[in-house]
């Protein structure tokens, strides 16, 4: 719109806001923690003097979203951390919605906001993202909030103010989730060559940042370097087809076999057609500039050797606004296009809703509930890979009975004892010397299966159904990948 927002769209931004907000929060408490979610919980309860240097040695991503999530959490005390942390993920997607309608309106029209909005705010997939205690609807906010800036740039409206603003996004971006660098690069690249005239001062604002940014750069890159060891695949390096595949399986299949991602992939493939399909662009070459957005994110994204295990759809989630965008600017040519585009994906939406309702992340309730009820006097309850103690221990402390403690065991993926805690060392059970005292209890062993984050390690199982034996496998299912507590007893 060109002559600016009346009260009529601030009134139809906040109905749509309101309604956004209610679907986050509609049944947000019903689902158990999962794994990632007790983890950020986990970074947001040390203490400050350690917490810097506790997520640049032992964290994937920057700290921005953990010191937000703990600063939310002391003010909110008192609260249940779990309703508070995902009403913080909920309003950081709510923002997201507002960027959406506020670019289509200024790139289309208020029909094509409206269908925009109503298709974000009820996407499944983002739904999910924004009730979870992690930091991927602060990622979306922040890439969508850093274009919307460059298209005000673009447009000539006041320039040097936006550029700053993007400056300051930017930053923050990169101290919050370091793949967002993708999109920067393409953010970097497209507005060299669209505005040749503010390239000096871009580059002085990017340069302030690089050099705020560099005191944790400084501090982060010798702390991660031992880790390339463990992550890198030797027979992926320079090769980008196999994650190309597995960025499809993810959009199709969803990260497990219970989710549908489809919608991303679809957004993918119409972003990449848009300027194909449009006639007459509002700004030139916009929609262009959106497609090489999405699709240059993924395809440096993707190419990527190093990421092994840790390769997640959800890390490009920041990318679905953009392309809903895209789709939006593509179909409003036509009024039957975007009522056709529009209702074919909500209906996608809301069958995805029903399912995604019906059905929890992980069971991690249910199992410490299960445990709790069923574990005898100092029997061994092993955790495979070692992390799963975090989600099962924060239902498990407040329902376990006073005489029913049970001998802790860990087990680790990888044999590198040097990438784990040192309180935890000796008690990795990775050899059968390691788990000689175990043989006077009884075992439990717990994993989860198809999930990328948590890979279990065979060996563990195939050494317990040598010197135990099965009683029985109980499986709790769930979006996220299926818990499973198997029970052994010790042989006579």
């Amino acid at each position: 719109m060109s002559n600016g927002l009346k009260v009529a769209p601030w009134l139809e931004l906040l109905v749509l806001s309101t309604l956004a907000l209610s679907l986050r929060l509609y049944s947000f408490c019903d689902h158990s923690l999962w794994l990632d979610e007790s983890y950020s919980l986990l970074r947001s309860a040390s203490p400050w003097p350690a917490f810097i240097a506790d997520i640049a040695e032992n964290d994937a991503h920057p700290p921005f979203y953990y010191a937000l999530l703990k600063l939310w959490l002391m003010v909110l005390q008192g609260n249940d951390p779990v309703i508070a942390g995902r009403m913080l993920s909920a309003g950081f997607d709510v923002g997201t919605l507002i960027f959406v309608y506020l670019l289509l309106c200024q790139m289309a029209s208020r029909m094509a906001a409206r269908a925009g909005s109503f298709c974000y705010l009820s996407s499944c997939w983002m739904i999910s993202l924004s009730q979870e205690i992690r930091h991927y609807s602060l990622v979306s906010l922040l890439a969508i909030a850093s274009t919307w800036c460059l298209v005000q740039v673009l447009q000539q409206n006041h320039p040097r103010k936006y550029i700053a603003i993007y400056g300051l996004l930017t930053l923050v971006g990169m101290y919050t989730f370091y793949y967002l660098a993708f999109l920067f690069v393409i953010h970097f690249i497209l507005f060299w060559l669209l505005c040749p005239k503010l390239r000096a001062y871009f580059l002085m604002v990017i340069f302030l940042m690089m050099l705020l940014y560099l005191p944790w750069a400084l501090w982060v890159i010798p702390s991660k370097v031992h880790l390339l060891p463990s992550t890198i695949d030797s027979s992926q390096v320079g090769f980008g087809w196999q994650n190309a595949l597995l960025l499809t399986q993810h959009c199709i299949w969803g990260e497990t076999a219970q989710e549908l991602h489809l919608y991303l992939g679809i957004l993918l493939f119409l972003a990449l057609l848009c300027p194909i399909f449009q006639k007459k662009w509002d700004i030139p070459g916009f929609l262009l500039y959106i497609a090489l957005m999405v699709v240059g994110s993924v395809g440096l994204f993707i190419l990527l050797p190093w990421k092994g295990h840790v390769f997640q759809t959800r890390y490009l989630a920041f990318l679905a606004p953009l392309a809903w965008i895209g789709i939006m600017l593509w179909a409003c040519r036509k009024m039957w296009i975007l009522a056709l585009v529009s209702f074919l994906i909500l209906l996608g939406n809301f069958y995805s809703l029903h399912l995604y309702y019906n059905q929890e992340k992980q069971a991690w309730q249910k199992v410490a509930t299960y445990v709790s009820e069923n574990i005898q006097h100092q029997d061994v309850l092993c955790f495979n890979p070692f992390y799963l103690l975090q989600p099962f221990w924060y239902y498990y402390e407040n329902i376990a009975p006073s005489d029913r403690e049970f001998i802790p065991g860990y087990s680790y993926a990888s044999s590198e004892r040097n990438l784990l805690d040192e309180r935890y060392r000796h008690l990795i059970y990775l050899e059968p010397k390691d788990l000689l005292r175990t043989q006077k209890y009884n075992f439990w062993l717990l994993e989860v299966q198809n999930c990328s984050v948590a890979p279990p390690s065979p060996n563990l199982k195939q050494w317990c159904a040598l010197q135990y034996k099965l009683q029985k496998e109980i499986r709790f299912s769930g979006l996220y990948g299926d818990i499973v507590l198997t029970q052994f007893l010790r042989r006579n």
